[in-house]
């Protein structure tokens, strides 16, 4: 699997529009069609899967590693890299040294079912 890009955060993923409203903003979609480039020809995994994401921040600024979850496999929802998030049956997240702009390495496979 590709290296990914490190995501926008939370508050900058979605935006209020003016009814009050919130949706994808800006930086979401310019991060979901980064993905979308990235994975174009991957064939979509069916059935339940594990995902591993090791995180390498882009500097050592605090950070949740639960804010990334969201962008990251909306992302890579939306480019058909797995059909559902519900199919994700084991989910990890490990924080890894900070390299220039970030990036995540997310390791994605199917769990034989017994």
């Amino acid at each position: 699997m590709p290296m990914m890009p490190w995501p926008p955060s939370v508050n900058h993923y979605y935006e209020r529009n003016r009814s009050g409203g919130v949706r994808i903003g800006k930086a979401g979609l310019k991060y979901r069609d980064a993905i979308a480039l990235l994975f174009r020809g991957f064939d979509t995994i069916s059935g339940p899967i594990s995902v591993d994401i090791t995180a390498h921040p882009p500097d050592n600024r605090r950070r949740d590693l639960d804010n990334l979850l969201k962008c990251t496999l909306d992302a890579l929802q939306k480019a058909g890299v797995y059909q559902d998030d519900f199919q994700i049956d084991r989910l990890t997240v490990s924080r890894a040294c900070p390299v220039k702009d970030g990036r995540l390495i997310v390791r994605i496979e199917n769990i034989c079912e017994m």
